[in-house]
């Protein structure tokens, strides 16, 4: 499993010097550590790709579990009353050579596994209706 270090992708951003907002501060990245490498266990047993994950500070803590090639990301959605837990996952399937600018098929549930399966089996539906186009479009030349 990825250490601390190989999942933190930030350097510490300035906050006020009293003791109990930096401990809160590392709490809150401790549990976003922990959801993240969950949310990875959870995607080996199902799919074993290799999934790798990152956590980075943007106005509090996000995750995110993507496959090693990068094509699929999973982002970890949080409660907005506590934004402790996990609310859901949102999973994108990303072009080759996009790395991760140009969004792809997308979708979001409960589980990360769920969120997988729509989200490739909406890239699919959508790459077999385009290639159907294109054929469609080259018979008559």
């Amino acid at each position: 499993m990825a250490s601390k270090e190989q999942l933190v992708e930030t350097d510490w951003p300035d906050h006020p010097g009293d003791k109990a907002h930096a401990f809160q501060y590392v709490e809150d990245m401790d549990k976003r550590i922990d959801q993240v490498r969950a949310a990875i266990k959870r995607m080996q047993a199902y799919k074993d790709k290799g999934w790798l994950g990152r956590v980075w500070w943007n106005f509090g803590w996000h995750g995110e579990i993507y496959t090693s090639c990068r094509r699929v990301r999973i982002h970890l959605y949080l409660e907005r009353d506590t934004f402790k837990t996990v609310k859901n996952y949102s999973a994108a399937v990303y072009e080759p050579g996009s790395h991760g600018w140009k969004s792809g098929w997308e979708a979001t549930a409960r589980t990360p596994e769920r969120a997988y399966m729509l989200a490739v089996r909406a890239s699919r539906k959508l790459a077999k209706a385009t290639a159907k186009r294109l054929l469609d479009t080259v018979e008559g030349l």
